[in-house]
C-alpha cells in the first residue's frame, strides 16, 4: 500500500470556514498536526467515533502500547481539551480529530458525511491508512476488549472450524457458542432465515493461513450486536462461551455473514473496503459494508476470507432504543 504524507486542504483553510475561536486548538496547531504524519507512522491503528466523554473501553485501548488510537469527533462532541483531560492519558499514540481537523485533512470526504452518522469513522480510517496502518481495529465506545492476536506474521496458521457440508449461502455462527438460546442471530441477518437450521451447518476442524484472512470479527458478550427484533424478544445479559478452537472460518465465495462495524480488525486487504456507506441509516451502514466487502473478496481477491472469533469483547448498549432501531432496520438490507 502506498504511503503518502498528509497535506491540508489549503482552499478550506483559506476560505475562513474553520471556527477560529475553537476551544480545542488553534488553526496553526491544526496545520502543524496535519504535517506530522511521519511522527504518527504506525502499523496498528484503532479507530473510534465518540461524541461524549471517554469510556473505559476507550481508555483500555489508549493504554495499549501496541496500538495508536484516532478519536473521530462529531459536531456535538466535547472539545479536544475536555476529552483528553477526562481521558487522563496523553502521548503521541493518541490523535483527536475534531470537525475542523477533518475538513483540513479531507474536506470533500468530510463535507459528504452527514452529521451524527457512523460514516464519520471513514475519516479515521483514511487518517490511519495514510499514517502507515496495516491493521485497523474498528471499535465503538461501548466495546471493552480488543482482538489482539498475533496476526502480523502471515506465515502463521490458526485452527478453525469450517463448514463440512451444506448448501445454504448464509451462515449464523451465534448458535455454536453454547448460548442458552434456541434462536439468536447477528444484526443484518435476514429475518426470514433466522429459524432455518441449514444456516448453522455441521462444522469440521481445519486451519487457515493468516495470509488468506482479510477481516477478523469478534462476537460480543453481555449485549451482543443483534438486531432490534432479537433484542425485543430475548433476555439479557447473553453470555457466549469460547469454543476449544479459536475461530469459525468461512469463505465469502461460499458463505455470507453480516459483519458489524465494531469489534473487527481489517488487514491491508480488508482496509481497502472499510468505507461505511453514508446514504443509509447508521444501523445498516456497516451491514451494507460487510456484504460489499465479501463481494469484492469473492470477485477481486479470490482466496481472501473472513474469520469470526469467540467472545473477547464485552458490550453494553443501555442507551439504545430498540424501537427506534427497529424502525431504522426495516430497510431491506440485501436480498440473498
Amino acid at each position: 500500500m502506498a504511503r503518502t504524507t498528509l497535506e491540508p486542504d489549503i482552499n478550506y483553510v483559506n476560505s475562513g470556514k474553520q471556527n477560529r475561536n475553537s476551544d480545542t486548538i488553534s488553526m496553526q496547531a491544526n496545520i502543524s498536526r496535519v504535517h506530522i504524519g511521519q511522527h504518527y507512522m504506525c502499523k496498528r491503528w484503532a479507530v473510534v467515533c465518540d461524541s461524549s466523554y471517554p469510556t473505559n473501553a476507550v481508555r483500555q485501548i489508549a493504554l495499549n502500547n501496541k496500538w495508536f488510537l484516532v478519536i473521530v469527533a462529531d459536531i456535538d462532541s466535547v472539545s479536544m481539551n475536555a476529552y483528553l483531560t477526562a481521558l487522563r492519558i496523553r502521548g503521541r499514540r493518541i490523535v483527536f480529530l475534531n470537525v475542523d481537523d477533518q475538513y483540513i485533512l479531507f474536506s470533500d470526504l468530510t463535507a459528504a458525511i452527514p452529521s451524527r452518522h457512523i460514516g464519520r469513522k471513514n475519516v479515521g480510517y483514511l487518517f490511519a491508512m495514510q499514517n502507515g496502518a496495516e491493521l485497523i481495529w474498528d471499535f465503538d465506545y461501548n466495546n471493552r476488549g480488543i482482538l489482539d492476536i498475533n496476526i502480523t506474521n502471515t506465515l502463521n496458521t490458526i485452527d478453525v472450524l469450517q463448514r463440512c457440508r451444506g448448501q445454504h449461502k448464509l451462515f449464523n455462527p451465534y448458535l455454536y457458542f453454547s448460548v442458552n438460546e434456541t434462536c439468536i442471530w447477528p444484526r443484518g441477518f435476514p429475518l426470514e432465515c433466522v429459524r432455518d437450521t441449514s444456516t448453522s451447518p455441521e462444522l469440521c476442524k481445519g486451519n487457515i493461513s493468516l495470509e488468506n484472512v482479510g477481516v477478523f470479527q469478534s462476537i460480543a458478550n453481555t449485549e451482543p450486536d443483534v438486531d432490534a427484533m432479537c433484542r425485543l424478544t430475548h433476555e439479557y445479559p447473553t453470555m457466549f462461551e469460547k469454543n476449544a478452537y479459536f475461530s469459525f472460518y468461512f469463505g465469502p465465495s461460499t458463505l455470507i455473514l453480516p459483519i458489524q462495524r465494531a469489534r473487527n480488525i481489517m488487514d491491508e486487504t480488508g482496509i481497502l473496503y472499510m468505507a461505511l456507506p453514508t446514504g443509509v441509516h447508521s444501523r445498516v451502514s456497516d451491514i451494507w459494508r460487510s456484504y460489499i466487502t465479501q463481494l469484492f473478496f469473492f470477485t477481486q481477491k479470490q482466496g481472501i476470507n473472513m474469520i469470526f472469533s469467540p467472545p473477547i469483547i464485552m458490550q453494553t448498549c443501555s442507551d439504545q432504543s430498540s424501537l427506534d432501531d427497529l424502525q431504522a432496520e426495516t430497510i431491506k438490507i440485501l436480498k440473498i
